[in-house]
């Protein structure tokens, strides 16, 4: 992804306009996308689980 559009996407999830986020320090736009990717990669890792454990509970029903 480009560095850009993972900024915006981080400050659309935090309601900051693309002007408001280019005056904010460099240090708090690091922290916010940080904060989005971090999220983002745990949300993926819960959907993982749940898709494992959904397929491992359809495999079970189906031995029945």
């Amino acid at each position: 992804m480009a560095p850009r559009f993972g900024e915006l996407e981080a400050a659309k999830a935090w309601g900051i306009a693309p002007h408001v986020w280019d005056r904010m320090p460099e240090n708090s736009r690091a922290e916010i996308v940080a904060f989005e990717r971090s999220k983002a990669g745990m949300q993926a890792y819960e959907d993982d689980l749940a898709e494992r454990k959904r397929l491992s509970d359809q495999s079970k029903a189906n031995l029945k």
